[in-house]
């Protein structure tokens, strides 16, 4: 299996780049010039970039408050982003924000503060996601790690920039009917 490291060049639209621009808040990114591209960003008649690709990484942002405002203000067509890198920040825990991301196809999120494997359960709702970053998360030291995200993100073709194979898959199925089977035990008629 052959990766895209960089898929929003398949967009064929110009990341809106704020990387690199100590965002401590969301609402700070409306407040900052995008960095400039190997090729130029476009706007619309009012105003907003025409990208479907945002790169929030190595910020200070802790929380998304306010994200789903701010990219309708950023963005001329919000419901379409497919790419968001949030990575090295100091997220701790994914926002509902990211879940009503419903075209949202790579999310980067790796180098933040994401400890329980539970917060990633919340991106099964993302139909399209395809690749994911959580390396460098406290996260990533629990034991069933990989088979765990693996499980409640079955579409997952990429994790922490490694292809997930078909016997991962399958085998993260087989540990998940496990789970599920030991947990139904366990719980009392």
């Amino acid at each position: 299996m052959r990766l895209k490291v960089f898929p929003f060049r398949k967009m064929g639209k110009a990341p809106v780049d704020l990387s690199f621009k100590c965002i401590g808040s969301i609402a700070d990114v409306l407040h900052k010039e995008p960095n400039e591209g190997l090729r130029p960003l476009k706007r619309n008649a009012d105003n907003k970039f025409c990208s479907q690709a945002l790169r929030l990484n190595n910020n200070l942002i802790s929380d998304l408050a306010g994200f789903t405002l701010t990219i309708d203000s950023l963005l001329s067509d919000p419901s379409h982003l497919a790419w968001l890198d949030l990575s090295f920040n100091h997220i701790s825990r994914i926002d509902k924000a990211l879940t009503e991301l419903h075209e949202l196809r790579v999310l980067y999120l790796h180098g933040n503060h994401i400890c329980k494997l539970s917060e990633v359960d919340k991106l099964g709702v993302l139909p399209f996601l395809h690749t994911l970053t959580l390396h460098g998360n406290a996260v990533e030291n629990e034991k069933t790690y990989r088979d765990h995200v693996i499980s409640v993100l079955p579409h997952l073709k990429s994790m922490d920039f490694s292809a997930v194979t078909k016997q991962e898959r399958i085998m993260s199925q087989i540990w998940h009917k496990k789970i599920t089977l030991s947990k139904t035990k366990r719980s009392p008629n």
